[in-house]
């Protein structure tokens, strides 16, 4: 699925893509596939709230430094 995510990034012409997969039952999203600077993040384990974002791993700034 990392391959269909980067062809897609390169279509948008965007640098990092991500899919994520809604888990109804806990109200989160789990990472499916991601391109561009999501190193260290756990594909198929990362879970996230609706609303937050999953911070690239590869530079100090994340949304929650501000």
């Amino acid at each position: 699925m990392n391959a269909v995510v980067r062809v897609v990034a390169e279509r948008l012409g965007v640098e990092y893509a991500k899919v994520l997969r809604y888990l109804p039952r806990e109200d989160l999203f789990i990472l499916e596939a991601a391109v561009g600077g999501f190193g260290g993040v756990q594909i198929g384990t990362e879970k996230v709230n609706g609303g937050e974002p999953i911070p690239r791993r590869d530079t100090p700034f994340s949304p929650t430094s501000r």
